[in-house]
């Protein structure tokens, strides 16, 4: 009778153990230009998102109430003698616009917690083949860390929008936001 080998254990890998990743591995860094590229795609998907709410305003009820209108024929909206009749959106149309917003807002950020957080790759970075990660594991961020990173723009943005310009000249081509939350855009 002849014995059998045993079986090899569960965790074993044929192929052999995984490389773990280093921060100190070469990395090829996204440029700026490709970052611009997937953010003007992101911004044309997330902003499509507030055209219902631009539509309510146009196609919601109006009301009609007295006006200025100026000599050149615009609404004068400084308070002048009121001399016309102008149709508004009403205050329903307006609440009805609030609400759109907000849903889009919200929805802008289920955009990013989903394909930032998941894949580190929005249609916008797919598109110009780039993936943001976690600069110290070369994973996706995460949902939250995601949703952090949009108001994290913020930040980028109060210094007259220079913290966006950081990738020019940073050596990883982190903006302002990136170093804050410790990610990376890299290629893909």
């Amino acid at each position: 009778m002849t014995s059998v080998p045993p079986p090899p254990p569960v965790d074993a890998q044929p192929w052999g153990e995984p490389i773990a990743y280093q921060p100190s591995m070469q990395i090829a860094y996204a440029s700026w230009g490709a970052r611009l590229g997937a953010l003007l795609i992101d911004s044309f998907i997330v902003g499509a998102m507030n055209i219902p709410a631009i539509i309510a305003v146009f196609a919601g009820p109006k009301t009609t109430e007295s006006c200025s209108v100026g000599s050149d024929g615009n609404i004068d909206f400084s308070g002048g003698v009121n001399n016309a009749i102008c149709e508004v959106p009403s205050g329903t149309t307006w609440a009805l616009c609030g609400l759109l917003l907000v849903a889009a807002f919200v929805g802008g950020l289920v955009y990013r917690a989903k394909t930032d957080g998941v894949t580190g790759q929005t249609i916008g970075r797919k598109a110009v083949g780039i993936k943001l990660v976690d600069i110290n594991t070369g994973q996706p961020t995460g949902a939250v860390r995601a949703v952090a990173r949009q108001f994290a723009y913020t930040i980028s943005a109060i210094p007259c929008y220079i913290g966006f310009l950081f990738p020019l000249w940073d050596a990883k081509k982190q903006a302002l936001h990136d170093k804050v939350l410790s990610t990376v855009v890299i290629k893909a």
